[in-house]
């Protein structure tokens, strides 16, 4: 049996979309709401976050962010973001 490779990756930034309310005076995305809206599915993060663990030995995981545009405009999303967060690390 091969021996899982673990890497030093000690931070995930999770973009939920590409949208954003414009509120933020100090940000450098220049690309957000440009082309049609897209959000990250349940699916879609569910797999990032199964990933990375494998990826990571736990131990090294110092810190996962949600980004987007702006996470809470799809505030089930970014719940169900923290709760699968919580759940699986």
């Amino acid at each position: 049996m091969k021996k899982k490779t673990l890497y030093p990756i000690s931070a995930l930034d999770i973009c939920l979309s590409n949208r954003c309310n414009l509120a933020c005076r100090y940000c450098y995305f220049d690309t957000l709401n440009q082309g049609p809206a897209r959000f990250l599915s349940p699916a879609q993060l569910h797999r990032a976050l199964v990933l990375y663990a494998d990826l990571v030995p736990a131990a090294g995981i110092d810190k996962i962010s949600l980004a987007g545009g702006e996470p809470l405009l799809d505030y089930q999303l970014a719940k169900a973001a923290v709760e699968a967060i919580r759940e699986r690390f």
